[in-house]
């Protein structure tokens, strides 16, 4: 990606951050409110999943939180989504399919835009997030009580692996 092409992307997920966008499984950028609730019932894995994601956005109007502008996202959705929009991937994929779209790194020289990844012993990845700084802020969607959120990479953290994509 070029340096515009990053900084649009980190803009858009930090965005993402600050509408209170959720986590769902299959979330591929829906508007939360267009979004009806036997919809999201029917993507999630099971009804306590289901029910999980409720309690998230029921204590997020409770807390006063307006998400007149969150959407739903998975993991990989939440960067296929903006990849799509900008021409940069030409297909839905998965965290894996994003992994193997990247040039492979170590953690320790990630930078603004990389991919940051869970990769498990069979060399999948499971769970992407994405640099947004280069503080190594990571933008993810963490999960169903928490939806999209931003952390800096540290000690604990469940990333293993990291990369810089090519379209």
């Amino acid at each position: 990606m070029t340096k515009e092409q990053i900084n649009e992307f980190c803009d858009y997920l930090i965005a993402q951050v600050n509408n209170h966008s959720i986590y769902v499984w299959g979330g591929q950028g829906e508007l939360l409110y267009e979004t009806p609730l036997e919809t999201l019932a029917k993507m999630e894995t099971s009804k306590t999943n289901f029910r999980r994601v409720c309690d998230l956005v029921n204590r997020s109007i409770q807390r006063g939180i307006d998400l007149s502008l969150a959407r739903i996202f998975d993991c990989s959705g939440l960067g296929t989504f903006k990849l799509l929009q900008m021409g940069l991937l030409k297909y839905d994929t998965t965290a894996d399919g994003l992994y193997k779209k990247c040039t492979k790194k170590a953690l320790a020289n990630i930078k603004k835009g990389d991919f940051v990844f869970k990769v498990d012993s069979n060399g999948k990845a499971t769970h992407i997030g994405y640099v947004v700084n280069d503080n190594k802020a990571i933008v993810e969607a963490y999960g169903r009580d928490k939806g999209v959120i931003m952390a800096t990479l540290g000690k604990g953290s469940n990333f293993n692996k990291a990369g810089t994509f090519n379209k």
